[in-house]
């Protein structure tokens, strides 16, 4: 399987940022630590909230971190290992 960023990191142009991963970008603050849960509830309004959305904000994160790693920018973003059924937690370093 082909990653979606695999033909754009033979480019040095940089990547760009969609509408939910600046929205997640925004949320993250620098070196405070925030779970996927935590980043759903401030993401969505309440009664909005679609099934799968730690799904998928946990995959815009993915997303989010290999961009931010071809785009050589002055910060990074750490996560926690998985652990079931409990929430991923997610970090804003400098690099």
């Amino acid at each position: 399987m082909v990653s979606i960023l695999a033909a754009r990191t033979v480019t040095d142009k940089k990547i760009k940022y969609s509408t939910m991963e600046i929205k997640l970008l925004g949320l993250l603050s620098k070196g405070a630590v925030i779970s996927s849960d935590e980043l759903v509830n401030k993401l969505y309004k309440v009664g909005e909230v679609p099934y799968y959305a730690r799904e998928s904000v946990t995959a815009t994160l993915r997303t989010l971190m290999r961009k931010i790693e071809h785009n050589k920018e002055p910060f990074i973003i750490t996560k926690t290992s998985p652990g079931g059924p409990y929430p991923t937690r997610y970090q804003k370093l400098k690099r």
